[in-house]
């Protein structure tokens, strides 16, 4: 396992520019490449390179065998970049070179570092896209600071991100990673942001559009491979979607996004324990990927181990405080762990939580959030009537459009003849019936959970989940 840090720029105060910075990416991206090394995730080894922390200590917190550092200069004639592989248990560089190359060159320079590096570890580097296919240094800082707000993973930020990547791939459209990036960010708001059927459609169009356009110019773009699988999995095609995830990893075991998606896509068929597996390695290769650790804790609760749950949970909310599904999970492992005096300090907290924001999204998620406390810390009592009156109480707030979190509320309390009736219901509203849309967690429950197994040969919600009408709750 391989975790490449940020180079420092030896030209710059503080030590860290968007153009070491890219120096760095570069280096990583390719080495991702190969079929023979696992590497830590951009978002995991950049984030913790930020801190004051000594590079050693950095790559045993991602449980990296080996690092790379570096330092990038500007030269009369060009760059040089110094970079070095460094073992992590015996603190040791296997390998250390500098290398210089012109203004014109830096693609090229960047390439030589990651075969250099390959080299040393006895691994085959594939072919990396063209030099004429990379976007100039001012677009590619952009793209770089899109991907950064993307790993937020909340409205705003992701928001930022595509605006951001509309105008990297307005201004460099042969750029492949930008376009897959552009499709990326699409896929996650409507993952993330209940749209309309009109809204999820022109989403969807434009992802694929971009993912096409990324796959013309380099037909093996692990990235675009992995958001036409997301794609496929919203649309409820699950075939399509696993060769897409299957055909990404193959290209790069250490996609930790197609991982993770893989992920989701395994617990909505039920396959809970690979779901756990895959979303466990999705974890070694990106520690820091929000999304997977709130999988990776709602993987943990269908496995019954709801104290491993509550720890993914917790690195969720700590990575991103403003996830309304990061602090549900956390929820949800409280209660499953009868962690009673947490739920409510936990239940405190939401109230007054200032990352959930104060626009109408997060007015939404908090109070979908103190309701969900609310429920859990009742049944913890014993006080079903309680239960009730909260979940009806949320019931008849103007959230109608999330009529289906009320859903997700009553199999959280085992009344599925409830969840079947308003699922039901809500697949008859002509919104829902022209949008079939996905979320992994109530349909793995139901389909998995020895408790669950009863009802779920029942008539009802049988019928509407085998439909794939299952609806997101975001």
């Amino acid at each position: 396992m391989v975790a490449v840090l940020p180079f420092l720029d030896l030209d710059e105060a503080e030590g860290r520019s968007t153009m070491a910075d890219s120096v760095a990416e570069a280096v990583l991206s390719s080495l991702a490449r190969s079929q023979q090394l696992s590497v830590i995730g951009r978002s995991s080894s950049f984030q913790l390179g930020n801190a004051n922390v000594k590079a050693q200590e950095i790559a045993r917190q991602l449980g990296a065998t080996h690092f790379v550092e570096g330092s990038v200069r500007r030269t009369e004639r060009g760059y040089r970049v110094n970079a070095q592989l460094v073992n992590v248990r015996t603190g040791v560089a296997e390998w250390s070179n500098t290398l210089e190359r012109s203004r014109g060159e830096l693609f090229l320079l960047e390439t030589s570092v990651a075969r250099s590096i390959a080299t040393a570890m006895a691994v085959n580097l594939p072919q990396t896209p063209d030099e004429s296919a990379m976007p100039p240094a001012p677009v590619f800082d952009v793209y770089l600071d899109a991907r950064q707000l993307l790993a937020a993973r909340d409205p705003q930020s992701t928001d930022s991100a595509i605006e951001l990547l509309q105008w990297v791939t307005s201004s460099a459209p042969d750029f492949a990673d930008g376009q897959a990036a552009l499709a990326h960010a699409l896929s996650v708001k409507r993952s993330l942001v209940a749209m309309s059927a009109g809204e999820s459609a022109e989403a969807s169009t434009k992802a694929l559009a971009a993912t096409e356009r990324a796959l013309e110019i380099d037909a093996d773009n692990v990235m675009a491979l992995t958001v036409r699988g997301i794609i496929y999995l919203m649309e409820g095609d699950y075939s399509r979607s696993e060769e897409e995830f299957k055909l990404a990893i193959a290209l790069s075991p250490s996609a930790a996004e197609a991982h993770n998606w893989y992920g989701d896509l395994l617990a909505i068929q039920g396959r809970i324990a690979e779901h756990l597996a895959m979303e466990e390695r999705a974890a070694a290769l990106n520690p820091l990927l929000v999304s997977n650790q709130y999988n990776l804790a709602q993987a943990r609760l269908l496995n019954g181990d709801p104290k491993g749950a509550l720890n993914a949970a917790d690195r969720a909310v700590n990575l991103a405080p403003g996830s309304r599904i990061a602090h549900e999970v956390k929820l949800h492992a409280l209660y499953e762990t009868g962690d009673l005096a947490n739920l409510r300090a936990w239940r405190e907290h939401i109230v007054t939580a200032a990352s959930l924001g104060d626009d109408e999204a997060g007015s939404e998620a908090r109070i979908f959030l103190r309701t969900l406390a609310g429920v859990f810390e009742a049944e913890l009592e014993g006080d079903g009537e309680t239960a009730t009156q909260l979940i009806a109480e949320f019931a008849s707030t103007n959230l109608s459009a999330r009529m289906q979190h009320v859903g997700l509320l009553h199999v959280y309390r085992d009344d599925y003849e409830a969840a079947a009736t308003l699922f039901a219901a809500l697949e008859k509203e002509p919104f829902f019936a022209r949008h079939p849309l996905y979320f992994p967690t109530e349909i793995a429950l139901l389909r998995s959970h020895p408790k669950y197994a009863e009802y779920w040969q029942r008539d009802g919600l049988d019928t509407l989940l085998s439909e794939r009408r299952v609806f997101a709750l975001q």
